[in-house]
Protein backbone atom coordinates (compact mmCIF):
# COMPACT_ATOMS: atom_id res chain seq x y z
CA UNK A 1 0.00 0.00 0.00
CA UNK A 2 1.40 3.47 -0.88
CA UNK A 3 1.35 6.18 1.31
CA UNK A 4 -0.34 8.96 0.57
CA UNK A 5 2.30 12.02 0.35
CA UNK A 6 2.08 14.72 3.09
CA UNK A 7 0.67 17.86 2.04
CA UNK A 8 2.85 19.63 4.44
CA UNK A 9 6.00 18.40 1.60
CA UNK A 10 4.16 19.90 -1.03
CA UNK A 11 2.87 22.98 0.52
CA UNK A 12 4.08 23.55 3.48
CA UNK A 13 6.28 26.61 4.44
CA UNK A 14 10.00 26.05 5.67
CA UNK A 15 9.46 26.14 9.47
CA UNK A 16 6.46 23.46 8.77
CA UNK A 17 8.39 21.02 6.75
CA UNK A 18 11.13 21.74 9.00
CA UNK A 19 9.06 20.69 11.32
CA UNK A 20 7.82 17.89 10.10
CA UNK A 21 11.34 16.18 8.86
CA UNK A 22 12.84 16.90 12.10
CA UNK A 23 10.06 15.02 13.74
CA UNK A 24 11.70 11.23 14.95
CA UNK A 25 8.45 9.94 14.28
CA UNK A 26 8.42 10.54 10.51
CA UNK A 27 12.51 9.87 9.82
CA UNK A 28 15.38 7.81 10.44
CA UNK A 29 18.23 9.88 12.16
CA UNK A 30 21.55 8.76 11.52
CA UNK A 31 24.49 10.10 13.80
CA UNK A 32 27.69 9.13 11.77
CA UNK A 33 28.75 7.72 15.88
CA UNK A 34 25.68 5.58 15.72
CA UNK A 35 26.21 1.56 15.48
CA UNK A 36 25.30 0.04 12.42
CA UNK A 37 22.53 -2.35 14.08
CA UNK A 38 21.11 1.11 14.72
CA UNK A 39 21.03 2.21 11.57
CA UNK A 40 19.21 -1.13 10.48
CA UNK A 41 17.23 -0.30 13.58
CA UNK A 42 15.49 3.19 12.67
CA UNK A 43 15.15 1.79 8.74
CA UNK A 44 13.24 -0.79 10.11
CA UNK A 45 10.72 1.44 11.56
CA UNK A 46 8.92 2.43 8.49
CA UNK A 47 8.34 -0.59 7.40
CA UNK A 48 5.15 -2.68 6.47
CA UNK A 49 3.37 -4.77 9.08
CA UNK A 50 4.85 -7.88 8.12
CA UNK A 51 8.34 -6.85 6.49
CA UNK A 52 10.99 -7.42 9.25
CA UNK A 53 14.05 -6.28 9.06
CA UNK A 54 17.10 -7.04 11.67
CA UNK A 55 20.94 -7.11 11.87
CA UNK A 56 23.62 -8.49 13.97
CA UNK A 57 27.59 -7.73 13.93
CA UNK A 58 29.67 -10.25 12.03
CA UNK A 59 33.08 -10.72 11.75
CA UNK A 60 33.92 -9.23 9.15
CA UNK A 61 30.87 -6.18 9.04
CA UNK A 62 27.26 -6.90 9.54
CA UNK A 63 24.28 -9.28 8.63
CA UNK A 64 21.47 -7.93 7.92
CA UNK A 65 17.85 -9.64 7.93
CA UNK A 66 15.17 -8.29 5.53
CA UNK A 67 12.12 -11.07 5.71
CA UNK A 68 14.26 -14.10 6.32
CA UNK A 69 16.70 -13.50 3.90
CA UNK A 70 20.30 -12.51 5.35
CA UNK A 71 22.78 -9.96 3.20
CA UNK A 72 26.39 -10.11 4.63
CA UNK A 73 27.84 -6.49 4.54
CA UNK A 74 31.12 -5.96 4.50
CA UNK A 75 32.13 -2.76 6.15
CA UNK A 76 35.99 -0.66 5.91
CA UNK A 77 36.26 -0.25 9.84
CA UNK A 78 36.46 3.46 9.32
CA UNK A 79 33.25 5.95 9.85
CA UNK A 80 32.67 5.37 6.41
CA UNK A 81 30.51 2.66 7.64
CA UNK A 82 27.18 4.35 8.18
CA UNK A 83 27.12 5.08 4.78
CA UNK A 84 27.97 1.69 3.79
CA UNK A 85 25.09 1.15 6.04
CA UNK A 86 22.45 2.94 4.38
CA UNK A 87 23.86 2.09 0.95
CA UNK A 88 23.08 -1.83 2.11
CA UNK A 89 19.93 -1.22 3.62
CA UNK A 90 18.64 0.99 0.91
CA UNK A 91 19.63 -1.85 -1.80
CA UNK A 92 18.44 -4.50 0.52
CA UNK A 93 15.07 -3.03 0.76
CA UNK A 94 14.44 -2.13 -3.04
CA UNK A 95 12.23 -2.28 -4.94
CA UNK A 96 9.63 -2.30 -2.56
CA UNK A 97 10.62 0.96 -0.45
CA UNK A 98 13.37 3.99 -0.86
CA UNK A 99 14.85 6.56 1.34
CA UNK A 100 16.73 10.20 0.80
CA UNK A 101 18.68 12.21 2.58
CA UNK A 102 17.09 15.17 3.72
CA UNK A 103 18.90 17.78 2.01
CA UNK A 104 18.98 20.23 5.19
CA UNK A 105 20.68 17.79 7.10
CA UNK A 106 24.05 17.33 5.00
CA UNK A 107 26.45 19.70 7.05
CA UNK A 108 25.52 18.13 10.44
CA UNK A 109 26.77 15.07 12.08
CA UNK A 110 23.49 13.72 12.20
CA UNK A 111 21.52 12.70 9.01
CA UNK A 112 17.49 12.40 8.24
CA UNK A 113 16.80 10.33 6.06
CA UNK A 114 12.85 9.54 5.02
CA UNK A 115 11.85 5.83 4.16
CA UNK A 116 8.89 5.26 2.37
CA UNK A 117 7.26 2.69 -0.06
CA UNK A 118 8.95 3.33 -3.75
CA UNK A 119 5.76 3.92 -5.51
CA UNK A 120 5.76 6.85 -2.81
CA UNK A 121 8.92 8.64 -4.15
CA UNK A 122 7.50 7.70 -7.80
CA UNK A 123 4.61 9.89 -7.68
CA UNK A 124 6.83 12.67 -5.36
CA UNK A 125 9.00 12.96 -8.29
CA UNK A 126 6.71 12.81 -10.94
CA UNK A 127 4.14 15.24 -9.88
CA UNK A 128 6.74 17.41 -7.91
CA UNK A 129 9.95 17.14 -9.26
CA UNK A 130 11.38 20.42 -7.80
CA UNK A 131 9.83 19.66 -4.99
CA UNK A 132 11.54 16.59 -4.29
CA UNK A 133 14.81 18.32 -5.59
CA UNK A 134 14.60 20.97 -3.28
CA UNK A 135 13.87 18.56 -0.33
CA UNK A 136 15.71 15.42 -0.95
CA UNK A 137 19.04 14.01 -2.17
CA UNK A 138 19.41 10.69 -3.51
CA UNK A 139 21.49 8.32 -1.57
CA UNK A 140 24.46 7.72 -4.59
CA UNK A 141 27.53 6.34 -3.79
CA UNK A 142 29.71 9.27 -3.14
CA UNK A 143 27.39 10.28 -0.16
CA UNK A 144 29.35 10.73 2.78
CA UNK A 145 29.07 12.79 6.18
CA UNK A 146 31.06 15.95 5.17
Amino acid sequence: MTEIIERVLIDGDAEQVDGYLGNFRNTAVIDWRADDTEVVWDFGRFLDEGDELGSEHADDGLTITYNGISHQVTLPGTLANRYETIRAVIRILAPKYDARLVRDSYYSDTHVFLVRHAAWWAELDRHHPERAAELFQPVTAELDFP
